[in-house]
């Protein structure tokens, strides 16, 4: 619905988009009204966005998961624990208006199956302008994923090519795409699925790592992988919540933390914070993957992928699980 759209997102001529038909179709076969909810706030407060960098600091967990985890000191100050972020990249039909329903599009791991995150109420917040500095997130709303049914063949190639594109790079490129990897490579290789021996031996000698995005989009053009599917229904908005968080954000751009100097005559740098298992995928990387340099260094050149490993505080979110189906898996949670 265009009277949906955030006019403060720049839209290319040839749009990231999903066909509108995918959307109002999996709202209609859940009983879901595709309908926007109200929300009653002032609309210069409503629509005051902010930074990861600040909603990091003041509340907490990674800035750049799917679903940060503030530290427990962190939850007893705020009491919050919901958060979900969303960028438009690869979730095109996320909602970016407060209120307003939508579609968020999931690669699962193994073992954690489609349903994962059914029924669950999330605080959502969509990134709204990639080309400010930094980068903006509104806050939309208290939001219901409810799983429905899996993207279908016909609909990712409907989908426009740049979000196909950065699906299947970012898979190849992040830890939690191994287990779509692995299962291709033992398609290519063994004609079938990959037993646990075998998933563990390809991970444990890298083989998944000649799987390319050629091959990952191959896979889900022929239906061999899929992306889970899950509605977001708006059913509350919390304006004490985005009250605070405006407020907050003022005196944040007031009083911007100093960034760390390095002493005089020092050679140690600050290491830079380590990529989560989990991290978004973006057009801006998967662009940057294809200027000069890259292109000298592709696989068959010389060169090693290095792929983004999980950070200390994410470690119970397992790199490998079980394999226990090769129907609905998706992901990125990993927005």
């Amino acid at each position: 619905m265009k009277t949906w759209e955030n006019p403060k997102i720049k839209k290319k001529k040839e749009g990231v988009t999903i066909p509108e038909d995918i959307i109002i179709s999996r709202f209609t076969a859940a009983g879901i009204p595709y309908v926007k909810f109200n929300v009653e706030m002032d609309q210069a407060l409503r629509d005051e966005a902010v930074s990861r960098a600040f909603m990091s600091k003041i509340y907490g967990g990674s800035s750049q998961r799917t679903f940060p985890k503030p530290r427990p000191e962190n939850i007893d100050e705020h009491g919050l624990n919901d958060f979900m972020f969303l960028p438009e990249d690869y979730q095109p039909s996320a909602p970016f208006t407060p209120g307003a329903p939508g579609l968020w599009l999931n690669v699962q791991n193994d073992g954690e199956g489609p349903n994962v995150y059914d029924g669950q109420i999330k605080r959502l917040f969509s990134r709204i302008d990639k080309q400010s500095s930094p980068r903006l997130w509104l806050y939309q709303g208290q939001y219901e994923l409810k799983v429905v049914k899996s993207l279908t063949i016909r609909e990712w190639q409907a989908m426009d090519k740049p979000v196909r594109n950065t699906w299947a790079k970012e898979i190849c490129d992040n830890n939690w795409g191994n287990p779509t990897q692995i299962s291709i490579y033992a398609r290519k290789e063994y004609g079938r699925a990959p037993t646990e021996d075998e998933k563990t031996d390809i991970l444990a000698r890298k083989l998944h790592d000649k799987i390319t995005p050629a091959d990952i989009n191959a896979a889900f053009l022929c239906g061999e992988e899929t992306l889970a599917v899950y509605t977001m229904k708006c059913v509350a908005h919390d304006g004490d919540f985005q009250r605070q968080v405006a407020e907050r954000y003022t005196e944040w751009k007031a009083n911007p933390p100093k960034a760390t100097k390095r002493k005089r005559g020092s050679d140690e740098r600050p290491k830079p914070e380590p990529k989560s298992e989990s991290e978004e995928p973006t057009m801006t990387a998967a662009r940057q993957n294809d200027g000069p340099a890259a292109k000298r260094q592709k696989r068959g050149m010389g060169a090693k992928r290095v792929r983004r490993s999980i950070s200390p505080e994410e470690e119970h979110d397992s790199l490998w699980r079980p394999y226990t189906s090769k129907g609905t898996r998706s992901r990125p949670t990993k927005a």
